[in-house]
């Protein structure tokens, strides 16, 4: 055969197989289509054999699946792998599925993640009896040690002026400074105080860099998220880095927090709890002389991973939320100029106080278009259904993920005037008085919501507000930072250093 008969041949059979591979591809496009319609499937893009719409995702997914909300509407489906995922891009398919259905849409993925299982602690607990008793439990100890209370407020402003006064050499050598690690450690001790009784991380080096990195997470954080829906990959270079990394971060943690709480069993006093662990094994202690027949997890396992979800979910919300905020009144000098006049007008020279925040429109305007600009978790964690069932007429096959697409729902253009533009008046009346929005949930709805959440509006109303007594703030070249941040499962801005100067 001469070469020009040989290329003919190889051309023909190129295109054949080109043309065999449409041909399969647009069968099965097809078959998925007629397979969704006769289910009542909820529509979404296509995707492909065996990795469904991984190929799709990028940097940032909150924005792509909030375009796919938008094309296809409230209640979109995706698959990525086996897994059927759901994402929810309206209050009402929200409100269904996690508030009138909850008990349906409360499961939580098992053991897919590195470094978290759904054996222990409350983030990860799939629903049933255990999951409410320890999220009762959870609630109520908070709220006994002053969650949402004046009681906790004195402690929490021994922190502010603690990171006042380490920002106080910046602002005198005018030299800048990434702050995210100084409001990641108060932040960490408020939880310290309420779980050990004692700031833990302003005296242990090792626990404060334990701290730190959970907070900022680790370069496999984004691809660890792809292990929920391919948990093969965990054998596989990067994502088995990314697991082996997190598994270390874990142990460490582990063993940190082990050593608190073998130093309570030494400690207690039944009559006198401090903090939230001597609680919780006062409750073990009742439950076990009581010769309760079903503990629901009132045991050492589910103890230490109480402890560490406090920690994971307590110390990201409320420093990630306030560095984004300097951030945004550093791109808009404006606003923060206006912030502080508010602040001077009601406090003067005094301390600021939970009490004052009825008369702190304008500073509460600022956090919650903080919130609603970044949600910190834009797709939450992961519901999963525990039966078939269905959202807004459309069939949801059991052990599917089900996600609020809480980005979209703080971004829709049909709630929000110019959502992409950063405006805290829009939280205000005609009389300049905050008003909160019925779809303004950063942390979520149902009985999943954010345990933390009256602890977080605390955290940052108190620091920020601290901070802009006192402090005024700018960041140089802000105009150069991308101010859409990186997701990594945690939506976080890109690291940025500030200026500070005394008012």
């Amino acid at each position: 055969m001469d070469f020009s008969m040989w290329m003919i041949s190889n051309y023909a059979n190129t295109q054949s197989a080109i043309l065999g591979l449409v041909v399969i591809v647009s069968c099965w496009a097809l078959f998925r289509l007629q397979r969704r319609n006769a289910d009542k499937l909820p529509p979404g893009p296509m995707g492909w054999p065996i990795v469904g719409n991984l190929l799709s995702l990028n940097s940032h997914v909150e924005e792509l699946f909030a375009k796919w909300n938008k094309k296809y509407g409230p209640v979109c489906h995706l698959k990525f792998g086996s897994i059927n995922f759901i994402i929810l891009g309206s209050l009402e398919a929200v409100t269904e599925a996690f508030v009138k259905k909850g008990e349906v849409f409360n499961d939580r993925l098992h053991n897919t993640m590195p470094g978290f299982d759904s054996d222990s602690g409350i983030i990860f607990l799939s629903n049933g009896p255990r999951l409410k008793e320890q999220r009762r439990f959870g609630l109520s100890t908070l709220k006994m040690f002053g969650m949402g209370r004046k009681s906790l407020e004195p402690k929490i402003l021994e922190l502010c002026e603690d990171l006042c006064d380490e920002l106080d050499p910046f602002a005198a050598l005018r030299e800048p400074v990434d702050v995210r690690p100084m409001i990641c450690e108060r932040i960490s001790g408020v939880i310290s105080q309420l779980v050990f009784d004692k700031n833990l991380p302003k005296h242990d080096d090792e626990f404060r860099t334990w701290t730190h990195v959970i907070s900022n997470g680790t370069k496999y954080s984004g691809i660890n998220m792809l292990t929920m829906f391919y948990p093969s990959l965990k054998i596989i270079p990067p994502f088995r880095w990314g697991a082996q990394e997190t598994k270390r971060l874990e142990l460490k943690g582990r063993r940190l927090l082990l050593k608190q709480i073998e130093e309570h069993k030494l400690t207690r006093d039944s009559k006198n709890p401090r903090d939230i662990i001597d609680c919780f094994m006062q409750e073990m202690a009742d439950r076990e002389s009581n010769a309760t027949p079903d503990d629901h997890g009132f045991n050492d396992a589910q103890l230490l991973g109480m402890v560490r979800d406090l920690f994971l979910a307590g110390t990201e919300t409320s420093s990630t939320t306030i560095y984004w905020a300097i951030l945004f009144l550093c791109k808009y000098p404006e606003y923060q100029s206006r912030l502080y006049s508010e602040v001077d007008a009601v406090l003067h020279q005094r301390r600021p106080s939970l009490e004052d925040g009825n008369r702190l429109s304008y500073s509460k305007a600022v956090i919650q278009e903080t919130l609603r600009m970044r949600p910190i978790a834009p797709m939450a964690v992961p519901h999963v259904a525990n039966k078939d069932a269905e959202i807004m007429g459309y069939h949801i096959k059991k052990g599917s993920f089900v996600a609020p697409n809480l980005y979209r729902i703080l971004h829709d253009e049909k709630l929000w005037s110019e959502p992409e533009k950063f405006d805290p008046s829009r939280h205000l009346d005609v009389e300049g008085k905050f008003v909160k929005h019925p779809s303004l949930i950063p942390f979520s709805i149902g009985p999943r919501q954010c345990l933390g959440m009256q602890l977080a509006n605390m955290e940052v109303m108190l620091f920020l507000v601290s901070l802009v007594q006192r402090f005024s703030f700018e960041v140089p070249g802000v105009d150069e930072i991308d101010l859409r941040g990186k997701n990594e499962i945690v939506l976080r801005p890109h690291p940025y250093k500030v200026l500070i100067k005394r008012r």
